[in-house]
This record gives C-alpha cells, structure tokens and sequence, in this order.
C-alpha cells in the first residue's frame, strides 16, 4: 500500500454540524450539505470528513469536511503512475501532521488544548486540536515570502539582502535600524493575523480551556529565536515540533545508520505512513469510500429482495404505488424544470407565477420568439453583439463565482469589437479569500475562445477592495480574437 499527503492549499476545509451519528447516513448527505459552499461543482471534486465531536442526545455531529477537485489531484496522481506506483490512500499534510503529533507519547498525552502552526512561504496553515481531536483548520494566505516581499517594498533593501538577514539574524536584531524597524512591524502584523485566526477558533468552539501552547512546524520553522518571538508577540507558550520525539514511541524504532538526520524534514511522509486511529477512513482518492459503503450497499440489496418478494403476493398494490410514484415523479419533474425557467427568466419579462406546467412552455417559447426578434437585427453586425454577450455568459459562470456585473459596454475602435466589462467579484468562501481566487476569475477571462484582453495585466492591476461592500472591484477590456 502507499499513501500520500497533498497540500491542504489545495483542498477547501468546512466545518459543518449533521443531524446524524452514523457514518453511513451523513455520507448520504455530506454531498447536498456541503455544495453551496463550495467555489466548484461538486461533480468535479471528492469529498471526505472527519468527525470532530458527536452529541448523543442531540444526536448530531459536527465534521471537518474536505473537499478537493479532481484534476488536481489527478495533476500529483500522475507523476505516481509515470513511477508505476499506485496511490491507495490520500490525506492531508495538515493531518499527517497531526497524525505524528498523535502519536508521540509526550504531545498525545498533552491535556490542554494546543495549535500547530504550519509557517509556508506563502501561506500558513493553522490546526487546532483539543483533546488529542483535530478540531478545526485554518490557512492564512501569508507566510515568509509574504513577510521579505513587504519588508522590501518598504525599505527598498534587495530581496536576497532580506532573505541573508532572516538566514543569519532570524527573529533578532541585525543590527540595521531600517530593517529591524520594517521586520518587526511586519511579524507583528503577522502574528496578529496568527492570533486573531486563534481568536475565533476560541469563540467558534466555546473552548472551556484556554489555548496552553502553539507548536510550530514547516520549512521555516528552524528559522532562529522563532519560538520566543511568538512568546512574547502572542503570550502563548510555543516551541518547534520535534520530530526525534516519535522515537519515544515503543512502536517506532530507529534503524538508521546516520547519526546526524533533520527528522523534521519527514514530518509529512512520516505522519502519512504511521497508523491513523483518528483519521482511520479518511481518504481524498476518488472512490475509495466503496468499502466504506459496504452496509450501505447492503441495505439498499435487502430492500430489493423485499420488494421482489412482494411483487408475488401483491402486484396490484405495487403497482399502484408504482403509478402513485410515478405521477409524484411527473410532478416534482415539472416544478423543477419550471423552477428553471423562472429562474432563466428575469422579472421584466412579466412571467406570470403558478403557470400549468403546459401554459409555462408555451408563454415560454412566446417571450423568446420576441426576444428573437429584437435581437434578430444585430446577427450580421461586425460587433456580434450576441456573440459576445454569449461568451461572456459563459465565462462568469454563477456556479462558480460570485460576481455582480455592474456594466457591459460593447464598442467598436479602429474596426475592432471591443467590450468593457465592470463589476464586483467576491469569494465564494468568504470576503477573507476574495484575493485567492479572483485570479480564477481573471484566467477564465484568458481561457475564453472568442475573447482576449486588450491588455494582459490591467484587470488584475486595476483590481481594488470595496472594504464597505467586503468584494473587490475590477475592469476587464476585452477584444474580438482576430
């Protein structure tokens, strides 16, 4: 068997609170639970849980749901099958993480709730755990990098002098007054960031117990005198995860030759490989849940069998119940499609509401009939006005973004059709995340096969936050391909 770890940056995290405490019968709603906070169409993605907590009298439970779209993981799939080696298990890094963690007998038993913070170069990764359970996660779209880049922006020093004072000097002083006011400033802000993440982790759990430490982890966690910084900064006891300590483990044996190894350079490939008692069934290959579903399958074989039995002693009542089904079938079909049609309509269009089903189509195909009409006279325009409007329908994809268009402007210059597009674009997983993913928007723009910008840059140049309206304003000049 080989498992591996895929990076939680990729992957959307939700908690999400079930009125279930069987595995089988939240996963037969995980899937409708979860779409509408998703920035993709289920369809293209797998989902997995883990339970965090269960209310027995309540009978609910509350989860940690990823959800992760499939041609990434097929991109990391791929360069596994070049070697031959087929993948039978994909978790997290955060969890492998937290995996190790669980399993060295000094952090395991640990009784006060703690975080593991995962410093990257972009992005930080946050987990909190509470009673030996992975509670929540977090990312936080800064890291080191995140920090050099603002310090040089500031200070005008040269990237690399940065990047050689944070190597020799880490978390103290170097000795430059202009860069050790910059660097503070900007670890501050960051740990600020850190802290406030750590806030509402506090207040979204009503944690009873206060949070006793935060363990540190990732390729910058060697960086010098990190631990005691954050001390200080955050008040909160810190150190680096150590990962010797699994060797305190009296399942885990060192056999090794080499003396002198960095163990934490394995976090990740070590907390993949050791045994998951928490994260036992959690799997992000797609179809791997089939043994899972197993008593699932089971019960829907038994039921069958029922009902073919009953077939033999009760056509008549089965078949009735069959036209019964059916009709509600019929029923619950029109008002879907009518749902549709509704919806594709606008309110100026006078549609009247509660239509028979019959009626709906036919006043439908009226009101295009007339639209086709209006709009008949702008076919051989050189604007193709329709062509237009059509291919940017297709690229700001509801389903997928959150933007409110506020103008479209087609035009003609020096006999090029030209189109200015202006609006709102936020997230579909919260403001926080709007800069994430508004590049998705802008590469749709570039993917499109009619249109292309007049100028690459200036859509995501132009690009600003309206902090009143929690979404970020942006401008996209598009031309005809030729």
């Amino acid at each position: 068997q080989a498992f591996i770890s895929i990076p939680t940056g990729i992957v959307i995290l939700k908690e999400l609170e079930i009125p279930f405490l069987e595995e089988d019968k939240i996963r037969m709603v995980l899937d409708y639970e979860i779409e509408d906070q998703l920035p993709f169409s289920i369809k293209e993605a797998t989902i997995d849980f883990t339970i965090t907590s269960q209310n027995n009298v309540e009978k609910k439970s509350k989860l940690l749901v990823a959800a992760v779209r499939n041609k990434d993981v097929e991109e990391i799939l791929d360069i596994y099958k070049q070697a031959d080696i087929d993948i039978t298990k994909i978790t997290l890094d955060l969890f492998s993480i937290f995996n190790l963690y669980n399993n060295i007998p000094e952090y395991k038993n640990n009784n006060i709730p703690c975080a593991i913070v995962d410093i990257g170069s972009n992005s930080t990764r946050i987990a909190l755990i509470e009673d030996n359970i992975l509670k929540v996660t977090r990312v936080i779209p800064k890291g080191i990098s995140t920090i050099e880049k603002n310090i040089t922006d500031e200070t005008n020093l040269p990237l690399n002098k940065i990047e050689e004072n944070l190597k020799l000097f880490g978390f103290g002083q170097s000795g430059d007054e202009k860069y050790d006011k910059s660097f503070e400033k900007h670890v501050i802000n960051f740990f600020n960031d850190i802290q406030f993440t750590l806030n509402s982790f506090s207040l979204k759990l009503n944690m009873q117990k206060p949070l006793g430490k935060l363990i540190f982890t990732g390729s910058y966690s060697g960086i010098k005198n990190l631990s005691n910084y954050a001390k200080n900064v955050l008040q909160i006891s810190s150190e680096i995860f150590d990962c010797k300590k699994i060797f305190s483990n009296s399942h885990v044996i060192n056999q090794t030759d080499k003396t002198e190894i960095n163990w934490n350079e394995y976090i990740t490939v070590l907390g993949s490989t050791l045994p998951m008692d928490k994260l036992l069934h959690f799997n992000l290959k797609k179809g791997s849940l089939i043994g899972d579903e197993n008593r699932l399958i089971f019960k829907q074989i038994f039921a069958v069998v029922s009902l073919v039995v009953l077939v033999f002693f009760s056509i008549i009542t089965i078949g009735s119940i069959r036209i019964y089904t059916l009709l509600n079938q019929i029923k619950e079909f029109e008002q879907k499609e009518s749902a549709k049609i509704y919806t594709i309509f606008s309110k100026e269009t006078k549609l009247a509401k509660n239509l028979p089903f019959k009626q709906l189509i036919s006043r439908s195909e009226k009101i295009l009939n007339e639209k086709l009409e209006i709009w008949g006279p702008f076919e051989n325009q050189k604007l193709k006005t329709l062509l237009i409007l059509e291919e940017l329908t297709k690229i700001i994809d509801k389903k997928k973004f959150d933007v409110t268009i506020d103008s479209v402007k087609i035009y003609e210059d020096e006999e090029i059709a030209k189109v200015d597009v202006e609006g709102l674009f936020k997230a579909k997983t919260g403001s926080t995340e709007n800069w994430q993913y508004f590049p998705e928007l802008e590469n749709a723009f570039k993917m499109s096969e009619y249109l292309e910008f007049c100028d690459p840059n200036a859509m995501s140049d132009n690009a600003k936050v309206e902090e009143d309206k929690g979404k970020i304003r942006f401008k996209a000049t598009l031309k005809l391909k030729e």
